[in-house]
């Protein structure tokens, strides 16, 4: 359990992937504390979270989806635990992908050129490379 560390063993992995789990966590800040206990000094977290997206009403009676990300705020949850030059952070989507994705269209109903252009105005998927210090954090 991320929010509480519950069965989560400290300085264990060498990398954890932690793919769009985060909006569905409520206390978040936690789950971000621990998904860098988790690591090894020196282990590397691989982090995806939503930007702009439509809510799951499946996921949403199930667990809860509490959250959508921006760069910005994935940055500063992050920033808050491990130095900023261990924070890599991209973001994809353009006001086209932007659109299709809201209205259900299939990755294969578009061309590959849609995707070539990033606006970071319409971050629909966030992605950060996380490297968590050699050096104590306390």
């Amino acid at each position: 359990d991320l929010a509480t560390s519950n069965g989560i063993p400290e300085n264990f992995a060498d990398c954890f992937i932690l793919t769009q789990t985060l909006p569905f966590i409520f206390d978040v800040k936690s789950a971000v504390e621990n998904s860098i206990k988790i690591l090894k000094p020196g282990g590397w977290l691989l982090v995806t979270v939503p930007g702009i997206t439509p809510i799951s009403r499946y996921d949403m009676n199930r667990w809860g989806h509490y959250w959508s990300f921006t760069d910005l705020s994935l940055r500063l949850l992050y920033q808050s635990i491990v130095p900023k030059n261990n924070i890599e952070i991209r973001t994809y989507g353009n006001a086209k992908t932007s659109a299709c994705f809201l209205y259900g269209l299939a990755y294969e109903e578009l061309n590959k050129k849609d995707f070539e252009y990033n606006d970071p105005n319409y971050q629909v998927t966030i992605t950060a490379a996380i490297q968590k210090p050699t050096f104590s954090l306390k």
